[in-house]
């Protein structure tokens, strides 16, 4: 409302509904910004977690689109329509540290393979997929160049790296069941990827070979004098592998939207892959302290068309059935009623 100056003299009358309009005003400007600012502060955090090993100096983000998308400085926006905020990401050495973190509640979601999703869930704890996709991040089993070791029935007697729990101990074990030798006749040693190439370089550690993903062992083929891989089980379509995303059962009750929101995030991502597959890949080498055109092998992009794909059913469902036989798997559970919705019927988050 605007007031205009007269020469004339302002009754009194009209000075009172001058100020009584301006303060209505203000009122109104009051009002808004303490509403604005109650939006703001009713967004619930949102805390991510995973296993992590960047180089040094290099601060970890989550894996895949959800934390390029954070790295962008995307990930606020992407949240806030759906009542959430970023609250950072706790790095830990391994799956089972950052399970546990959900578990607690210091963490809300925690994205990895489902070989420690499903060892974790048929070992009690509450945690629900919130998403998933099957990948083509199967294992390959891998030695050094000089090594006399040519096939899987080898490695009896032999110590073996692997990362205990993950996707790879389970295709390892897949590949000892497959070729008929007893896990108990081999070693396991509890080594991340990060470290396995040089672990089996360095002779005197006597790791006669390493588990790792089929596209990583393709690198260390190029960058290691050629290491050899000795079983891939790309070959062997039983063996499957699957990326899920979990949420605290607890925490999905009480914030349901979380879902759609962990969605948003990933399509922020995947929108600036697409713009900018390089980019991408350049930050995917420095998290893991490779080149982008090394990160295009060793990270392959698997795209989502939906929180949870219909695929990643029959994973899961192989992986418990698998780990039930080979008696890692302390129980049965149902993996339908482990999804926070049936696969492939989610609703497409709002635009």
């Amino acid at each position: 409302m605007k007031f205009l100056k007269r020469p004339a003299q302002i009754s009194g009358w009209a000075k009172v509904v001058a100020a009584a309009s301006v303060a209505s005003l203000s009122i109104v400007a009051i009002l808004a910004t303490s509403t604005a600012a109650s939006a703001k502060a009713s967004l619930v955090t949102l805390k991510l977690t995973g296993p992590a090993n960047p180089p040094p100096g290099v601060k970890p983000d989550p894996a895949g689109f959800p934390g390029y998308a954070i790295y962008l400085g995307k990930a606020n926006k992407a949240l806030a329509p759906y009542g959430f905020k970023y609250g950072g990401y706790i790095a830990f050495e391994n799956t089972t540290q950052a399970d546990a973190a959900v578990q607690s509640g210091s963490a809300d979601i925690v994205a990895q393979g489902q070989a420690p999703a499903i060892l974790a869930k048929a070992g009690g704890d509450n945690l629900t997929v919130i998403g998933g996709v099957a990948v083509p991040d199967t294992t390959a089993v891998v030695v050094p160049a000089n090594s006399p070791i040519t096939s899987i029935k080898q490695l009896a007697g032999k110590t073996v790296g692997a990362g205990f729990g993950t996707n790879f101990e389970q295709g390892f074990l897949w590949a000892l069941k497959n070729a008929g030798v007893n896990p108990s006749s081999v070693h396991l040693a509890n080594i991340v990827v990060n470290v396995g190439n040089a672990a089996l370089q360095n002779s005197t550690d006597g790791i006669a070979a390493f588990a790792a993903s089929t596209q990583l062992s393709q690198l260390w083929a190029t960058e290691n004098d050629g290491f050899k891989t000795i079983w891939a089980s790309q070959n062997y379509p039983a063996d499957k592998a699957a990326q899920v995303s979990l949420v605290n059962s607890n925490y999905a009750k009480a914030h349901p939207g979380v879902q759609e929101a962990w969605w948003a995030l990933y399509q922020a991502g995947l929108t600036a892959y697409k713009k900018n597959p390089t980019a991408y890949f350049k930050w995917v080498g420095q998290q893991d302290g490779i080149t982008a055109a090394q990160a295009k092998i060793a990270a392959p992009v698997v795209i989502q068309t939906t929180p949870i794909e219909p695929n990643v059913v029959p994973v899961l469902k192989s992986g418990l059935t698998f780990f039930l036989q080979v008696g890692q798997a302390q129980k049965s559970f149902n993996v339908n009623s482990w999804l926070i919705a049936p696969a492939g019927k989610i609703k497409t988050p709002k635009k």
